[in-house]
């Protein structure tokens, strides 16, 4: 499959409440998504109940250690939905969309329920779609 570049879809709403983050192989580590995102969402509750009209509640996961393909997180509340953008640098078809969209839907449950509203929808943009060899 030839990459696609600038790739972008909506995931709709589907409550996840739980969700195991997982290591491919030593190249891919999901794991480091659970220490980089998870410890964000009481700031980021907090400061949407202050100010729900935000546009900075924003986590970056993306450091120089580690080049994750998830590299931010933005979370807004748009009519009483909570809206999550997800931005990647690279998303694999075969084993990154599927999980990626369980994994959003997980970190999109838990903020939504923290803030007591009852949707949220997910915008994914991705630098570059592809299929792993």
């Amino acid at each position: 499959m030839k990459p696609k570049i600038n790739y972008h879809y909506t995931i709709s709403f589907k409550e996840v409440n739980s969700f195991e983050f997982i290591k491919y192989n030593n190249i891919v580590d999901e794991t480091c998504y659970q220490h980089r995102v998870i410890p964000h969402f009481n700031k980021i509750v907090n400061n949407l109940k202050f100010s729900p009209s935000s546009r900075q509640e924003v986590i970056v996961t993306n450091n120089m250690k580690n080049n994750a393909c998830l590299i931010s997180l933005q979370f807004q509340i748009i009519k009483q939905k909570l809206i999550v953008i997800a931005n990647f640098r690279s998303q694999c078809k075969i084993n990154g969309r599927p999980n990626d969209t369980k994994m959003l839907r997980y970190f999109a449950t838990s903020v939504m329920k923290d803030l007591k509203l009852s949707k949220f929808k997910i915008f994914v943009n991705a630098g570059n779609y592809h299929v792993n060899v």
